[in-house]
């Protein structure tokens, strides 16, 4: 319940009693005033030993306020942690102590394990108000992770990719907010979609962007289909930013006004490149404008290759059984499929590659645009470069040669290979990549040619953390509208995350086993995991050789290259076996869609269980299955059975932690389908699920909220029903209450305490503490005899509410009331820093 009640003698607190604003004052009004003798009630607030206050809130009666407004004022932050604060634009918000010069930057200095989780929920004060996150390694200056999405009222996150010091840097982009931030405990899984990177994430000055098509008419409807692809924008300085009217990030203050002229730092070019995409996007004038991101391969390279078996992994994924089964459906007359593989190029030479390629191209940015494009995919590597041929490995295993007494054989030895070359050493950049993703499409891209033959399936061994950019969000899903089935490897972090562009809708992300079958533990798991496949570790030899794949490479004969054959591990490893597998299905049957496909691989009929039965977060649906999909396929072919869509849920796991009381899941349906949803419902009282965003089936996205006071302290785990018309779906919610309270470690600033009249909530006294440390004392007198309800809540922004979200807020025995006929002592009130009114709270206005 969310009362708000509004009492106009309370509106200006210091003509009705002189200690209403400071430390310790007391008074009483109302039903109280008229009492001749009252009791005194008295007792204690509890905070988590997690809690700490922004360092610089609006609140004037803050004491000990310190800026924290850039690197050189960065506050320092233990974990976990359970911050509350405020930020906002010069003008705008309450009135308070930031209100007139404004505070749109926090910065914060700690230290991160792999794993640990900082997250941002806030509440604008005004409307539009709108609030990001960023991460930046504290050495090297570099903007390591951010979480920066459009909406007003939302929760960013950045999960730690790599252990170290970071600055956390919260940023008021819009509007005046109260705001929560909470860091996860070392060792504690809290879900979060974005990764940090352990290096810099993208380019910095430079970004990705789509301009909208504003002509109308004829010609707009004439050009409608036509492809267009994006384009690179420069990012001005900080000075020019601050000349447009924008407030940069600086590290001197904060402001990027007085030292506007200085050279920018690689943090303020980090985080103004951001800043400046987000203005862009903000006017329109774009489909989406954001970084130009450095891409990664997902691949270790060993340090003694052998020329051994490749049977492990072919008989891991049922490969033999399904060669068999196609070479019984007699297809020879049917189209070879097509696998376009963007990569770091390809052996052109190689005696199993060289008869497999059909088409090739070079997309390559060196100082703009496609200035290194080139018509050849061949791998440019020397002698010097010591390579690890990965392209030319992920090509083999997709399509190699088979039966010509030489090397190995790929999945698909019948398809035909589109490679395009995007890496430029280590990286790759997500414009060029795009420019691979519109041509394996057969769409416009700056090569100036359109692809021959679009492929059929498109392979993607690498990647970066980090949420999925909307630019290949978009170019994957042109891709799929054009028939291509997109495949992506999840990443090698050993994470509970998995890694763009595999975590993009639509693509199939594919983790890694080790010889015996299991997940190996540098492969990526978390929501957007489909499905597994053979990836190696090369600290076993279950095989009876050490557990490489084993494809196609080359080797060097002093400066003289050569074809060869040799072992490599990774995701990126994993990823072709299953767009190999694919190619089989293509094959099987020419005319199978993208989203039957999607069907069939949720309802399990393209892989084997590895672990709890159907979808788990740690092995997807399970290990691909070449045997199970060619006859899927095949049957799809003959018409043999129908295929309608299935609703899934994402995430199907979630981890909130010890600080995170939010969230949100969405189901969706793989293609059109009778399935509606039913009900949805959880049996645990601290758990409630609302949705956003749904249409008449139920499909859309659903906010998950836990009030902790109702759980158990440690570990709690709940789980959310979906009842659809044809079966049950579940989301696993695990939630950690905190048992530790009154921590010397914890702090807040000045909180009120009310007691009201339980009958209609009349103000019957008030008291502020300023607490500094631990559990902290209060005390109301004047109380007259009857049934009260006591509430204890901050005022961070200064504007009068009290037990808004995004404040420190309690109430005595979740809202129960208490009869009072005497002095009452020891009476406890748990302060609930979430950033969520707990039960029996309501909003207050003074």
């Amino acid at each position: 319940m969310n009362r708000t009640v509004r009492l106009a003698a309370f509106v200006i607190c210091a003509q009705l009693f002189a200690a209403c604003g400071g430390g310790g004052g007391e008074s009483s009004t109302g039903a109280a005033s008229s009492t001749s003798a009252g009791h005194t009630l008295s007792g204690g607030l509890e905070l988590s030993s997690v809690a700490v206050l922004d360092s610089d809130t609006n609140d004037p009666q803050q004491t000990g306020r310190t800026a924290n407004d850039s690197p050189e004022q960065a506050q320092v932050l233990s974990t976990p942690a359970l911050l509350t604060g405020t930020l906002n634009l010069a003008g705008v918000g309450p009135q308070g102590a930031n209100q007139e010069s404004g505070d749109p930057w926090d910065v914060f200095l700690t230290h991160l394990a792999v794993g640990q989780t900082v997250s941002l929920s806030f509440t604008g004060s005004v409307s539009g108000t709108d609030l990001d996150l960023y991460l930046v390694n504290a050495e090297t200056q570099e903007v390591v992770g951010f979480s920066a999405s459009e909406n007003a009222s939302s929760t960013e996150c950045i999960s730690a990719g790599a252990a170290g010091d970071y600055y956390v840097v919260a940023n008021a982009y819009a509007g005046a907010a109260r705001y929560t931030l909470s860091i996860s405990a070392e060792g504690e899984q809290v879900s979060c979609p974005t990764v940090s990177s352990s290096k810099a994430l993208f380019v910095s000055t430079q970004l990705l962007s789509k301009p909208r098509d504003s002509r109308a008419g004829a010609l707009r409807v004439a050009e409608a289909a036509r492809h267009r692809p994006p384009v690179l924008i420069d990012v001005p300085g900080k000075a020019a930013l601050s000349s447009a009217g924008m407030r940069p990030f600086s590290r001197q203050d904060g402001t990027g006004l007085r030292h506007g002229a200085s050279a920018d730092t690689a943090i303020e070019r980090g985080i103004n490149t951001l800043v400046y995409a987000k203005r862009l996007r903000a006017g329109g004038e774009y489909a989406f404008v954001e970084p130009n991101y450095l891409l990664k391969a997902h691949a270790f390279a060993p340090n003694d290759p052998l020329y051994v078996y490749q049977s492990w992994h072919y008989a891991q994924i049922k490969l033999p059984a399904a060669r068999t089964r196609l070479s019984d459906a007699a297809l020879e007359a049917n189209p070879r499929p097509l696998v376009a593989v963007i990569d770091d190029g390809i052996v052109r030479n190689h005696t199993d590659l060289s008869a497999q390629i059909e088409d090739e191209y070079a997309f390559i940015s060196l100082v703009s645009a496609g200035d290194g494009n080139s018509l050849s995919a061949d791998d440019p590597s020397t002698a010097a470069d010591d390579p690890l041929w990965h392209g030319t490995h992920v090509a083999g295993t997709i399509a190699a040669l088979a039966d010509n007494s030489l090397w190995g054989l790929g999945v698909a030895p019948m398809a035909k290979l589109m490679p395009l070359r995007v890496f430029q050493g280590e990286n790759a950049t997500t414009y060029d990549v795009l420019q691979a993703i519109y041509y394996a499409a057969g769409l416009q891209n700056n090569s100036g040619r359109i692809a021959a033959r679009r492929a059929d399936v498109l392979n993607m061994s690498l990647g970066a953390q980090g949420s999925c950019p909307m630019a290949i969000a978009d170019a994957v899903a042109q891709a799929r509208a054009q028939g291509v089935v997109v495949v992506a490897s999840s990443g090698n972090d050993g994470l509970n995350a998995v890694g763009m562009p595999a975590n993009c809708a639509g693509v199939i992300a594919v983790g890694a086993t080790d010889a015996a079958g299991r997940r190996t533990d540098y492969s990526n798991a978390g929501s957007a995991l489909d499905v597994m496949a053979p990836g190696g570790d090369s600290r076993q030899s279950l095989s009876g050789f050490t557990d490489y794949v084993y494809s196609t490479v080359g080797r060097f004969s002093g400066n003289t290259r050569q074809p060869s054959f040799g072992g490599l591990i990774g995701t990126s490893m994993a990823a072709p076996h299953v767009s190999g597998v694919l190619a089989l299905m293509r094959y099987a049957n020419p005319d199978i869609t993208v989203t039957q496909i999607d069907t069939l691989l949720a309802l399990g009929r393209l892989s084997t269980d590895l672990g709890s039965s159907g979808w788990d977060a740690a092995t997807g649906y399970g290990l691909i299955d070449a045997d199970k999909a060619v006859s899927e396929a095949l049957a799809l072919r003959v018409g043999s059975e129908t295929l309608a869509g299935v609703l899934q849920v994402s995430p199907a796991q979630i981890h909130l932690g010890s600080t995170v009381s939010t969230t949100t899941f969405t189901i969706e349906a793989t293609e059109e389908t009778a399935e509606t949803v039913s009900a949805i419902t959880s049996a645990h009282p601290g758990v409630r699920v609302e949705a956003v965003d749904v249409d008449a089936a139920g499909l859309g996205s659903y906010r998950v909220s836990v009030d902790r006071s109702r759980m158990s302290v440690g570990s709690n785990s709940a789980t959310i029903q979906i009842q659809t018309s044809a079966r049950t779906l579940t989301v696993t919610l695990n939630v950690i209450r905190l048992l530790d309270m009154g921590s010397a470690n914890a702090s807040q600033e000045r909180i009120r305490v009310f007691a009201l009249r339980a009958a209609d909530s009349a103000v019957l006294a008030t008291t502020d503490v300023h607490p500094e440390r631990g559990t902290y004392s209060w005390r109301l007198t004047n109380i007259p005899a009857g049934e009260v309800r006591i509430l204890a809540s901050s005022d961070v922004d200064n504007n009068g509410l009290y037990c808004e979200a995004g404040e420190a807020c309690g109430v005595y025995s979740s809202g129960s009331s208490l009869t009072v006929n005497g002095a009452r002592s020891g009476l406890a009130i748990t302060l609930d820093l979430s950033g969520t009114p707990p039960q029996g709270a309501a909003t207050l206005s003074q």
